[in-house]
């Protein structure tokens, strides 16, 4: 299992890289609404990247990439 694990951080590292130096990462901005008035009280940045063949890809998929400090 260690082995795996190794196999999957060393996979999502290489993704994360590939999608940095492709320009794949790209941000979806999502409103944040205050309940009380449904007004829109601001926005957040969520990370998403284009995979070529498998389309919008979630940070999950390139989760290492956010422990790495080099990368």
């Amino acid at each position: 299992s260690m082995k795996a694990a190794v196999e999957k951080r060393s996979r999502q590292i290489t993704l994360a890289r590939h999608a940095l130096s492709s320009d794949f990462i790209v941000p979806y901005y999502q409103p944040k609404v205050k309940l009380t008035s449904g007004s829109v009280a601001g926005f957040e940045a969520l990370l998403r990247w284009r995979h070529p063949t498998q389309g919008v890809q979630m940070p999950a998929t390139i989760s290492a990439a956010f422990e790495d400090l080099e990368l």
